[in-house]
Order: structure tokens, then C-alpha cells, then sequence
């Protein structure tokens, strides 16, 4: 069985997809499916896709519904354990990322994350932390999708990707996945170098108006004790500089 799947999807972005792709195609280690969609873009992305057409596992180019769309279509093509989602303009840290994953990877754990880097090598660097609690995801995204990497069947539990969210449906996954309790694995390495720009940036009131939507429709006890306790909670230590 193939360990790993790396998805990439794309639409009008054909500089970026090159550079994943030559990213990807580097890795040392070649334990690994490589699935493209593309969204039919206009640009030259077509071109490359044809130029790189041997080392790609499967592409397709074809109408979607957005980000989270394509992105599930990468997914339930996959064939590997696990799933990396690493999106045109993305690219791998260096070319020992999976092989040193490979390394360390627990495979009891559903979803495993490391750090990454904004930009360029020497870009602002996340380093999530090792252990978060349910509550703790309820107002931030702890881990970013391009550092992770995440079992097929865990994506297949908690039905993929939301559609009907344009902004938050991965950090939806992490909830309902965590929701669930999957077994959640920290490794300290860094897995890729994201591109600044992107769906998620965007404002905090946008994204602030998914979340609460989401935990509206999909965890309304969670929403309710993280707006009327644990929010209130926070406020106040801040008002009146109380420590933990």
C-alpha cells in the first residue's frame, strides 16, 4: 500500500504549480502517489501538468465549487494512508521531508503536524504546540493543513471537507476529528514553506463569522459554553489581569 498521498490543487496559478511540483517529484523518499486537480485554469497550468505528466500519479482538469471542493476530490482519490494536502505555490521544506516523516510518524495517530514557514526558508516560522485541547481549537486554528498530514480514513470518519464554507472547512475537520477523539500526533520538523497569500487570508471578522456558524450548525453545546463561559472567562482575566 502506498504510505503517502500528497495532494496539490490548482487554478490560474501556473508559476506555483511548477514550483510544488519540482518540489514534490525532489522528495528522497518516493513512497508516495502525487494527485493534481485543477480547477480548468486559463493560464499555462495545462501546459505544465502535460510537461510534468510522467511524474504525476493522476491529474484531472475540470469545473469545481471551490478550494474545498477540489480538495476533496484529491482526497477520495487517494490510495495512500495518509494525506497531505500541499497546494500550488507550497512547497516542501527540503527534499527529506517525507523520508525524515517517514522516521517518525506514530501510525496509531489519525492526523500528524509539524511547523512551517511563511514565504521562504528564512520566513516567520509556526511551531504549533505539542498538545491542545478541544476547547482551544474552538477560537483559533492550531495547525495549518499544508504541515499535515492526515489519514484517509480520518477524512472518510468526518465526511471530508464542508463545502458550503469557503474560509474554515479544514480547521472544521481538525473540530470534528478531534470531536471524535482522533489521535493526534506533534512532530518537530519542518514540512513545508506556504505562500503568504492564499483563502485564508482574509479578515478575522470573516473568519470569525464561519467559525460561529459552524459551531452554530455542527456543535451548538460547544458553541453555547465557549460563548456564554469560556469567552467571558478570558474577557475577564484580560479586564482585570487575573493569571492562570
Amino acid at each position: 500500500m502506498i504510505f503517502f498521498s500528497i495532494v496539490t490543487i490548482n487554478y490560474n496559478n501556473a508559476d506555483g504549480l511548477k514550483k510544488t511540483i519540482e518540489s514534490v517529484v525532489s522528495q528522497s523518499c518516493q513512497d508516495f502517489e502525487y494527485i493534481v486537480i485543477d480547477g480548468v485554469s486559463l493560464d499555462h497550468s495545462i501546459e505544465v501538468l502535460a510537461h510534468f505528466k510522467n511524474t504525476i500519479s493522476t491529474y484531472i482538469s475540470e469545473p469545481d465549487h471551490g478550494v474545498y471542493d477540489a480538495m476533496n476530490k484529491g482526497w477520495k482519490l487517494a490510495r495512500g494512508e495518509y494525506v497531505l494536502f500541499l497546494n500550488s505555490g507550497d512547497v516542501f521544506a527540503d527534499v527529506s521531508v517525507l523520508e525524515n516523516v517517514n522516521k517518525v510518524i506514530d501510525l496509531s495517530a489519525d492526523i500528524v503536524y509539524g511547523c512551517h514557514l511563511w514565504g521562504t526558508n528564512s520566513g516567520e516560522r509556526w511551531n504549533p504546540k505539542k498538545e491542545f485541547r478541544f476547547r482551544e481549537v474552538l477560537n483559533h486554528t492550531p495547525i495549518s493543513h499544508q504541515a499535515t498530514f492526515i489519514k484517509k480514513a480520518q477524512l472518510e470518519k468526518v465526511g471530508g471537507f464542508k463545502t458550503n464554507y469557503k474560509i474554515i472547512a479544514d480547521w472544521g475537520v481538525l473540530l470534528d476529528s478531534m470531536r471524535m477523539h482522533a489521535r493526534l500526533q506533534k512532530i518537530s520538523l519542518d514540512i513545508c514553506i506556504a505562500e503568504e497569500a492564499g483563502v485564508s487570508n482574509v479578515t478575522e471578522k470573516e473568519v470569525f463569522k464561519e467559525r460561529r456558524l459552524y459551531l452554530l450548525r455542527h456543535h451548538f453545546l460547544a458553541f453555547f459554553l465557549n460563548k456564554y463561559v469560556v469567552l467571558p472567562v478570558i474577557s475577564l482575566r484580560k479586564r482585570y489581569y487575573i493569571k492562570p
